[in-house]
C-alpha cells in the first residue's frame, strides 16, 4: 500500500501538474489547487533539456511539444561583435532538448489529467497537519482534506513557510530579466540557440516553434528596475542592445510591446528539510534557482517521479518525504549553487568579462558538451 492514498496539490505550474501526472501513474489519487481562475503560464519561452524530456516523455507529455517547441541541435556562445566564442552540440542524447512556449509547456501536462484534477480560483489561506491527515483552507472558506499535501506553489511558496515555520524573502541577485516573444527572425538557423556575452549584459535567442522567438536580456542593475511597462522595458533593452550583433537589434524591435515582460532574479539558499509533517516542497518550493543553467523548470520536472515513487515504496509518508529529500537534495543543491556562479560570471565586466569570452573562445565546443552531460544524463 503507498503511503499516501490522497494528494492536495497546491499550485498548477510545472511542478504541480508533472506531480499530479507522476503520482496518478502510481495509482495514488492527486488534485491540483490553483489560484488563478484560468490555468496559464507567463508567455515566455523554457528550455527542456534532456534531463526533463526524458521524464515528460514517462508522463506522457512529450509528443504535442514535438510538434509546437523548436529545437535545440546546438549552443552558441557569442562575442556582442557576433563572433561565435563557443560551440556546443546538444543533439547527441537519447532524448531531445527543446525550447518551449510555457503555455504549450502547461498544456502538454494538463492534457493527460482528468477534469476534476483540477481545481482553478483556490487562494490558499493556511496548512494544517495531524496525524492522520492534512487540511487546507482557501480563501473563498472552503477545506480540503487529504494524506499528504504537496507545496508546488513557487519561489514566495506558501506551503514553505509552514514547512520552514517562518517567511523569509528571496534573494536578488544583481540583475533584471526581460523576456520577449516576437516573431523568429529570417536569418536564424534552426537548431542554432545562442546567448552573447557582453560588459555586465547578456541576450539569449531561441526558437519556441511556430516561427516565434525567444528571447531574454540581463544588465547588473539594482533591484525593481526591470520597466514598470511593455513599453519602457522594450525601450529599456532596445537601448542597450541597439549595437549588438545581428539580428538582436531586429529581434527586440519586431516584438509586440505587450508581449515583452520584466522582473528581477532571486532565489533562495539551499536548505535542509524540506517537509514538515503531512506537508513536503517540490519545485522552486524547495529549491528555486537562478535561470542561468535553464534547469529550473527541469528540476521540478525530474521532482516529480522520484516523489511519487518513494511514496508508492515507503512504509510511511515521513519515510518517503525523506527518501525523497535525500536523493533530490544533492544534485538541486550543486544546480542551485552552479547556476548562481554561471550567473556571476556571466554578469561580469571589465577585465574579468574580457578574460571569460576570452577563455570560452579556447574550450572545445565537444569538451563543454560532456559537461552538459552531466546535467542532461540524468535519469531520475
Amino acid at each position: 500500500m503507498p503511503a499516501a492514498r490522497t494528494v492536495a496539490i497546491v499550485g498548477g505550474g510545472i511542478a504541480g501538474l508533472s506531480a499530479a501526472l507522476a503520482l496518478r501513474q502510481r495509482g495514488i489519487e492527486s488534485t491540483v489547487y490553483e489560484r488563478a481562475p484560468v490555468l496559464s503560464a507567463v508567455g515566455a519561452g523554457i528550455s527542456l533539456w534532456p534531463n526533463a524530456t526524458r521524464v515528460l516523455r514517462s508522463l506522457d507529455a512529450l509528443a504535442p511539444l514535438l510538434d509546437t517547441a523548436g529545437p535545440i541541435a546546438a549552443l552558441n556562445v557569442r562575442a556582442p561583435s557576433g563572433r561565435v566564442l563557443l560551440r556546443a552540440p546538444t543533439d547527441g542524447f537519447d532524448a531531445p532538448a527543446l525550447c518551449a512556449y510555457r503555455p504549450d509547456l502547461i498544456d502538454a501536462l494538463r492534457a493527460p489529467l482528468p477534469p476534476e484534477a483540477l481545481v482553478t480560483g483556490k487562494t490558499l489561506v493556511s496548512v494544517t497537519t495531524e496525524a492522520d491527515e492534512a487540511r487546507l483552507m482557501f480563501a473563498d472558506g472552503t477545506e480540503v482534506e487529504a494524506d499528504i499535501v504537496i507545496g508546488a506553489d513557487g519561489i514566495r511558496s506558501s506551503v514553505r513557510s509552514y514547512v520552514a515555520g517562518e517567511t523569509t524573502e528571496p534573494i536578488y541577485r544583481g540583475h533584471p530579466i526581460w523576456r520577449g516573444i516576437g516573431p523568429l527572425p529570417a536569418s536564424f538557423v534552426p537548431g542554432e540557440i545562442s546567448e552573447t556575452w557582453g560588459d555586465g549584459q547578456r541576450f539569449g535567442l531561441l526558437d519556441v516553434g511556430g516561427g516565434r522567438a525567444y528571447w531574454y536580456a540581463t544588465a547588473t542593475l539594482p533591484e525593481g528596475q526591470s520597466g514598470s511597462d511593455g513599453a519602457a522595458r522594450k525601450a529599456e533593452v532596445a537601448a542597450r542592445f541597439a549595437d549588438w550583433h545581428a539580428p538582436i537589434p531586429e529581434a527586440i524591435a519586431a516584438t509586440p510591446t505587450e508581449a515583452v515582460l520584466g522582473g528581477d532574479t532571486y532565489d533562495r539558499p539551499p536548505r535542509r528539510g524540506w517537509s514538515r509533517g503531512r506537508a513536503v516542497l517540490i519545485g522552486d518550493a524547495a529549491h528555486p534557482t537562478t535561470p542561468n543553467l535553464g534547469q529550473g523548470g527541469c528540476m521540478a520536472i525530474e521532482d516529480a517521479p522520484v516523489l511519487a515513487r518513494c511514496l508508492a515504496e515507503a512504509a510511511t509518508h515521513t519515510e518517503a518525504f525523506q527518501r525523497f529529500e535525500r536523493e533530490r537534495r544533492r544534485r538541486t543543491t550543486r544546480i542551485t549553487r552552479e547556476s548562481l556562479w554561471t550567473g556571476r560570471l556571466g554578469q561580469a565586466t571589465g577585465a574579468l568579462a574580457s578574460a571569460r569570452n576570452v577563455g570560452a573562445r579556447l574550450m572545445p565546443g565537444p569538451l563543454y558538451t560532456r559537461r552538459l552531460g552531466g546535467l542532461f544524463d540524468h535519469r531520475p
